[in-house]
């Protein structure tokens, strides 16, 4: 019997991508365009270039401390950074810029997006290591890690979807700090010696306490999402767009950093069990000191007479 390959899994996305163009073309009509919208290429360059040179530098550093890979880091870093200088200087001039400065300066949105940009490092950026983690620290088969990721995408449906209802009963806060607070402390216990090491002395494997921890995190992301979804977008409602797509682009870049991170961090980790201690144990306190954040943004909940 021939066996494929793992790299032949992306392939997925090929049958289910050319279904939705031809849904596309069957479902959606035609409009006539007044204007040809505008695209702020030159602030997409400039922003996806500097978040490259970053990561690129993070990458070189990982691999190696020598004077040569160090200089190199550090010209990437000093390019990325005037990047970044570029980028917000030229959206202040643009007419129709990709990141509206103007959301920005409010401090309820960019105390959202500041928590969007943590979310994706730990929700996105964290878990995409968790396959590796079973493997390498807890000596687990490469079915049972990826199987290990199956209660927390449970935990987020299920989470979520009571969350979204009781929204306008809790408003956003309770919800936000209740998730973080869930997901940091799991994400914390995951640590390699805090709570799981073989079987922690606690009578039970270390499958049952990685299903546990996992399934407690998936459900703090999923208390937290609805509400951080909606925060702030009552303050600008014809913005709504706008606020949207800033949302998805923070969680994005916020989860590319976090994987950059993590991987400069077992880089440089003698061995994979200190390495991922000293991440989890980062990304716990990170999404927990970002728990006041929360306090700037909308309550949500609306104040009945």
């Amino acid at each position: 019997m021939s066996r494929f390959s793992w790299r032949y899994i992306f392939y997925i996305n090929l049958p289910i991508g050319l279904g939705l163009i031809v849904l596309i073309m069957v479902l959606l009509q035609d409009s006539k365009l007044v204007s040809r919208p505008h695209i702020d290429i030159t602030g997409a360059s400039f922003m996806s270039g500097a978040i490259f040179l970053l990561m690129l530098g993070l990458n070189f550093i990982g691999e190696s401390l020598s004077s040569r890979s160090l200089l190199l880091t550090a010209a990437l870093l000093a390019l990325s950074f005037s990047l970044v200088l570029l980028f917000f200087n030229h959206e202040k001039k643009e007419a129709n810029p990709i990141l509206d400065m103007v959301l920005l300066r409010s401090r309820p949105f960019l105390a959202a997006n500041l928590l969007n940009m943590v979310l994706g490092a730990g929700f996105f950026g964290l878990f995409s290591f968790v396959p590796l983690y079973a493997t390498s620290v807890h000596k687990l088969s490469t079915l049972m890690s990826g199987m290990i990721l199956t209660p927390r995408s449970l935990g987020v449906l299920s989470a979520s979807a009571i969350t979204s209802f009781l929204l306008k009963r809790w408003g956003y806060r309770l919800p936000m700090v209740l998730g973080l607070a869930i997901v940091s402390s799991t994400t914390l216990l995951l640590a390699p010696g805090l709570l799981i090491s073989g079987t922690a002395g606690t009578g039970w494997g270390v499958v049952q306490l990685l299903f546990f921890l996992i399934l407690a995190s998936g459900i703090g992301a999923g208390i937290t999402n609805p509400a951080a979804n909606n925060a702030c977008i009552e303050l600008m409602p014809e913005k709504v767009a706008t606020i949207m797509g800033l949302r998805g682009m923070f969680r994005t870049v916020g989860g590319a950093l976090g994987i950059s991170l993590i991987t400069f961090i077992l880089h440089l980790s003698s061995n994979p069990v200190d390495g991922f201690r000293i991440t989890f144990i980062l990304f716990g306190l990170m999404l927990l000191f970002s728990i006041p954040l929360v306090f700037l943004m909308p309550t949500g909940k609306k104040q009945w007479g």
